[in-house]
C-alpha cells in the first residue's frame, strides 16, 4: 500500500486489460470508476496497457485516489492492494485470483479461441467471489452493480468472520499473559 501510496481502510479496485490493454473495458472501467468515487470514497489503480494510458490519465485528471500506470512490474504489490479485480480472465489472471482469493470482475476477452476466456472465468466464478461481464454487456452499470455488489459481499464475508472469532478465548489469553 505504501508504494502506491495508498491509504489502508479504504476500498480499492485495481484494473487490468493485460499488455495490449483492452480498449473497452479501461474506457468503461475509467469512466464508472470515477463516477463511483464521488460518491463513495475509493481508490483506483488502473493498469492501461501500451496505448491507452494517456487518454485514461487526461480523463482522471488529478484525482488524488486514482492512480494510472501504463504498466506495472509489481503486479503483486497491486493486487496486495486492492479489494476487487476487474480483467480479463486469460489462464494466468484466472490463475493468480484464484492462489490470492481475491474478489473480481472478469471481461472475457470476446475473440479468444474457443472463448477460452469465458470458461476459463465460469470455472473461477462457482466460489462466489467473481462476476463475469461479457464484453457486449460490458456497461457502466452493469460494472457498477458488479462492483456494489462484491464490496457488500467482502463487507457480509468480514462480519460473518468476526462473528466466528473466539473473542472469549484471545481475551482469556490476554488476560492470563498480562497476569504471568
Amino acid at each position: 500500500m505504501r508504494e502506491l501510496k495508498f491509504e489502508s481502510g479504504i476500498f480499492t479496485v485495481l484494473v487490468f486489460g493485460g499488455s495490449l490493454g483492452a480498449v473497452k473495458l479501461n474506457e468503461i472501467a475509467c469512466e464508472t470508476l470515477l463516477k463511483l468515487s464521488f460518491k463513495n470514497r475509493i481508490q483506483v489503480l488502473q493498469i492501461t496497457g501500451f496505448g491507452n494510458y494517456i487518454k485514461i490519465q487526461e480523463k482522471v485528471g488529478g484525482n488524488p485516489d486514482y492512480r494510472v500506470f501504463e504498466y506495472m512490474h509489481d503486479i503483486g504489490a497491486a493486487y496486495a492492494a486492492s479489494d476487487v479485480v476487474i480483467c480479463r480472465s486469460g489462464a494466468g489472471s484466472v490463475f493468480e485470483l484464484k492462489a490470492l482469493d481475491k474478489s473480481a470482475i472478469l471481461v472475457p476477452y470476446p475473440y479468444a479461441t474457443d472463448n477460452h476466456q469465458y470458461w476459463n472465468a465460469k470455472e473461477i466464478e462457482k466460489d462466489g467471489k467473481v462476476i463475469i461481464i461479457e464484453e457486449k454487456n460490458l456497461t457502466k452499470e452493469n460494472l457498477s452493480n458488479a462492483i456494489y455488489a462484491l464490496k457488500e459481499n467482502i463487507k457480509n464475508n468480514a462480519a460473518e468472520n468476526t462473528n466466528k472469532f473466539p473473542r472469549k478465548l484471545i481475551f482469556e489469553e490476554i488476560i492470563k499473559y498480562m497476569k504471568s
